[in-house]
């Protein structure tokens, strides 16, 4: 009898270890599901970071363009400026020369043949 009930002893050791064994496997299987997964999510979010990279450079270069288009604008402003005040300064220096050049003409015979004539 003793045999027996080692026997039973056994059997249900080997069933224990049999259940245990199957919840295992699907304890590993769900994991190895969850692992799938978050590859793909990993997967996923490196597509997405490396289009938001891609975003983020398209918008670095046109953020540039548009500065560098101001900064030429301001330079071709400034450089207009810089032409209109000198040619309003070389305007007013001939201006200047114009009047210095022009001296009122004094009519002396006038003066002189009034005082003859009465």
């Amino acid at each position: 009898m003793s045999e027996g009930i080692e026997l039973q002893r056994l059997e249900k050791f080997v069933t224990k270890l049999l259940v245990e064994f199957d919840g295992l496997r699907q304890a590993n299987e769900q994991l190895e599901q969850e692992l799938t997964e978050k590859r793909a999510m990993i997967e996923d979010l490196s597509d997405q970071v490396t289009m938001q990279q891609l975003e983020r450079e398209e918008v670095s270069l046109r953020v540039t363009s548009i500065v560098s288009q101001f900064e030429n604008w301001e330079r071709e402003l400034t450089e207009e400026e810089t032409q209109e005040v000198g040619a309003t300064e070389q305007v007013d220096v001939e201006k200047k020369e114009d009047e210095v050049n022009q001296v009122p003409e004094v009519n002396t015979y006038n003066h002189g043949s009034s005082f003859n004539q009465g």
